[in-house]
């Protein structure tokens, strides 16, 4: 059964007790989601989380919520998704690579992964703000038969 309100994920040894924090597995399931293809950024925009975080209160990792039962875990992740990317597919593969990385570093059961999509966007206008080219429109800037080159 998993709890909303555990710090610790306890497992039971052969001679003794494993105590992991809540802190460890949310840090392994935002690397995981935050390195899948096809996922911009994790928690969509919160006006509050914001603020807080304006003023310096800890907010934690944002948009990873991680829930601790006996030797199970529940997570909930909020993503930004890429536009154009299935969805559907996307949520498969962050259940599956959450899921492997958990049970592969703590040996503890991911019980249910709940993705909650919190918008679609286009990645280039901020490719054009970082001072990068939209790579379509530069490969057509350079093989452009637009102008006549004249020979040398």
């Amino acid at each position: 059964m998993v709890l909303p309100n555990q710090r610790h994920a306890k497992i039971a040894m052969e001679k003794g007790e494993l105590t992991i924090a809540r802190k460890v597995l949310t840090t392994i399931v935002y690397r995981e989601a935050r390195e899948a293809p096809g996922v911009v950024e994790l928690g969509g925009f919160s006006i509050w989380k914001r603020i807080m975080r304006f003023f310096g209160f800890p907010v934690g990792m944002r948009g990873v919520r991680v829930d601790l039962g006996e030797g199970e875990i529940g997570v909930v992740l909020t993503i930004v998704v890429r536009m154009g990317v299935d969805i559907q597919e996307l949520a498969q593969l962050l259940r599956q690579r959450i899921t492997d990385a958990v049970r592969t570093s703590t040996g503890l059961e991911v019980n249910c992964v709940d993705i909650h999509v919190a918008s679609v966007r286009d990645e280039l206008p901020a490719l054009r703000a970082a001072g990068i080219s939209d790579p379509t429109s530069e490969a057509a800037r350079r093989f452009s038969f637009d102008e006549l080159q004249k020979p040398d």
